[in-house]
């Protein structure tokens, strides 16, 4: 659902040909030379690291040094931290070490849905 609703975004919005994804085609990086923008939607991060560390990660890091855009909405943010502390002590809890770290962030802070999407649209009119 949430990468239905973020590629529909994404769609009504740019100019752009929108795709999903999947972890394998990530790691085979034959998607590097023809992306403007790697969207990781929210959820929850854990499957991306399950899928994408090692290999995933160094093609990812590859995009972004290369001058590749990357954003991370919600989980996707987290998966770039460096540290995850989030729903300390309640039922969402996800704590942990993230290894790809393109920030070198500890994300702590739980945002409201309306500054994730303010933050959205800022990044969308700075890169269309």
């Amino acid at each position: 659902m949430v990468l239905a609703h973020t590629k529909t975004m994404f769609s009504k919005l740019t100019r752009h040909y929108v795709r999903d994804i999947k972890a394998d085609k990530i790691i085979l990086g034959e998607w590097i030379s023809d992306s403007v923008l790697l969207v990781m939607p929210g959820g929850a991060d854990l499957p991306y690291c399950h899928k994408l560390d090692g290999v995933g990660n160094n093609q990812i890091k590859k995009y972004v040094a290369g001058g590749g855009s990357y954003l991370g909405i919600c989980a996707g943010a987290y998966y770039a931290c460096r540290n995850v502390e989030f729903d300390m002590g309640g039922r969402l809890q996800v704590y942990g070490e993230r290894h790809w770290r393109l920030l070198i962030a500890w994300r702590t802070v739980q945002f409201t849905s309306f500054i994730i999407i303010c933050f959205v649209e800022l990044v969308l009119k700075k890169l269309f």
